[in-house]
This record gives C-alpha cells, structure tokens and sequence, in this order.
C-alpha cells in the first residue's frame, strides 16, 4: 500500500498530523482551565 503511492500516503500523514496538533493545543487549553476564549478565536 505505502509502496502503491507514496504521495498520497504523506498527504493523509500530514493531514493528521494538523489534526493532531489542533487536538493536542486544543488538550493543553483546557488544561489551563480555558482561560476567557478570544472573540472571534
């Protein structure tokens, strides 16, 4: 599979990872105890 397009596999692992990131900043905020959200944010 990962030999069929490489391409399209750093693509999707990409993806995931922004994704990851987002969840990951998202879990530190309320960590924090989300302190007052931006307007807007």
């Amino acid at each position: 599979m990962a030999g069929k397009s490489p391409r399209g596999n750093t693509k999707k692992e990409a993806k995931l990872s922004i994704k990851d990131k987002r969840a990951q900043k998202r879990e530190k905020l309320e960590d924090t105890g989300f302190i007052k959200p931006r307007k807007g944010h």
